[in-house]
């Protein structure tokens, strides 16, 4: 039997693919009452994650692979957290 060698062939490429981005904002308020026998934190939230980053399927021809690693989307939570 001859050798096998296998096929070498490029990945799908996104020139313009960057890192995910998150800003984050926070206000928050330590509280203690009677010599702090009776303390807590109530924390306000917001984070937001811009050009998140997944593998989506594209049109085949279109280039090296059928998918692709690019940026698709953005993320927000906010939230109130009691301590």
């Amino acid at each position: 039997m001859g050798e096998f060698l296998p096929t070498l062939r490029p990945s799908a490429y996104d020139p313009d693919i960057k890192w995910e981005e998150t800003t984050t904002q926070n206000i928050g308020l330590d509280f203690g009452f009677v010599n702090n026998r009776i303390s807590g934190a109530i924390d306000v939230y917001k984070r937001v994650t811009d050009d998140l980053l997944n593998t989506v399927t594209i049109p085949t021809g279109s280039n090296f692979s059928n998918t692709l690693l690019t940026n698709v989307g953005s993320l927000e939570k906010k939230g109130l957290s009691f301590h």
